[in-house]
């Protein structure tokens, strides 16, 4: 059961090198996506935040793969 636990790790972690070399090949966003994404932003529904959450954490992650 260890030695399964140690090819996880490393696959998870050669999968993140590489996720972030690709990253960094990328250039910048364009002006465009800029706009839209502002766009967007300012046009979602921002809702009320529960009073019940003040002071905790939320962790998101987002894996995205393939050419932009």
């Amino acid at each position: 059961m260890r030695k399964v636990g140690l090819v996880v790790s490393f696959v998870v972690i050669v999968a993140l090198l590489l996720s972030l070399n690709i990253t960094w090949a990328q250039e910048g966003a364009s002006e465009l996506e800029i706009k839209t994404a502002d766009e967007a932003f300012e046009k979602a529904d921002k809702g009320n935040p529960d009073p019940a959450w003040k002071g905790q954490k939320l962790t998101i992650g987002v894996y995205s793969a393939g050419p932009r």
